[in-house]
């Protein structure tokens, strides 16, 4: 839409959706002027205008936005109610962004077409995919879409009857991972053993407990697992996915493991519990310096107090001072 420079009244241009508008206006519950629609579309010069008053609401509406409002079931789930202008108008105006556990989209409700792009940066090692239940209450679509790069766009062919549309859209991040290290067996004069579950991890004790405050206990201290550390000592309270990641965090980052958006806050637990100083800082390293992408700065923060990040938790509040009411509540 643009305005004329010789007239007051708003222009909206003829177009072939004019068609569309008249064909429909029955169905929409507007106070719309089928007269002057009906003008405007036996214009049929391109480029020609047609004038309305600007409180009309034909005006109004192709004015306006798509209306959107966003609401979270869960991390990874978001509702999303919004008004089809292609009801209306234009569908090319209806175009909104939102966001999805910190990951930001842009959908576009275009003609007989629902269009989603990824707004955030992943990294080489990541994708997404997104399950979208499309409905119009009287009927209803799900599409699947996969996202591998920032910018990438997915169109699903779609015509909503009406003009409130919902979608629920889920949102999964899948990330590749390094084998790392096999500690299945001994390896490179591996002296000691530790099950979790019911696996087994060869380690050096020397290695952790340099490491780590409590296994420099559990090695060297007055217990009875310390009298024969070649017996395998029993780790309870802790998956055996999560101890792998933090013993290969401990020997194999950054060369042969990363730490990613998808194993950074167990990684933060674990080396919380067993007083690992360097992987808790490995981790404030990655948030300070947004390695693991899009992560909210409520989270940030909340990982920063519980587990005394001072160095992470001094940028937030300088990036985003209102945080600060987050700070005093945790």
């Amino acid at each position: 839409m643009r305005e004329s420079k010789n007239a007051q009244a708003p222009k909206v241009r003829h177009a072939n959706l004019l068609d569309t508008v008249t064909r429909r206006a029955s169905e929409c519950r507007t106070d719309v002027c089928y007269e002057l629609i009906k003008s405007a579309a036996t214009k049929k010069k391109r480029g020609d205008y047609v004038s309305f008053p600007a409180d009309h609401p034909i005006v109004q509406i192709h004015r306006g936005s798509m209306l959107i409002n966003t609401s979270s079931t869960a991390d990874s789930t978001t509702i999303i109610d919004l008004e089809n202008q292609y009801y209306y108008v234009n569908p090319r105006h209806a175009k909104s962004e939102f966001d999805i556990d910190g990951f930001k989209w842009k959908i576009v409700l275009d003609t007989q077409q629902i269009i989603f792009t990824l707004l955030s940066e992943l990294d080489h090692y990541s994708s997404i995919s997104l399950i979208i239940h499309c409905t119009d209450f009287v009927s209803s679509s799900t599409f699947t879409s996969q996202f591998d790069r920032c910018g990438e766009s997915v169109i699903h062919d779609w015509l909503p009857g009406g003009h409130h549309v919902q979608l629920e859209v889920d949102q999964t991040i899948h990330e590749s991972q390094f084998d790392g290290l096999n500690f299945s067996r001994p390896f490179d004069e591996s002296n000691a053993v530790l099950r979790v579950e019911d696996e087994e991890f060869h380690v050096h004790s020397f290695l952790l407990s340099m490491a780590s405050q409590f296994f420099r206990i559990l090695f060297n201290g007055s217990f009875a697992e310390s009298a024969n550390i070649s017996k395998p000592i029993e780790l309870k309270g802790i998956s055996s996915c999560s101890f792998r990641n933090l013993l290969n965090c401990i020997y194999g980052y950054p060369s042969v493991f990363r730490i990613t958006r998808g194993n950074i806050a167990e990684l933060l637990e674990l080396s919380h519990y067993y007083d690992c100083k360097n992987v808790t800082m490995f981790c404030e390293y990655n948030l300070c310096h947004d390695l693991c992408y899009n992560i909210r700065s409520t989270q940030k923060m909340e990982w920063a107090v519980k587990f005394d990040l001072p160095t992470l938790k001094r940028q937030l509040l300088r990036q985003e001072p209102h945080l600060v009411g987050l700070v005093s509540c945790l």
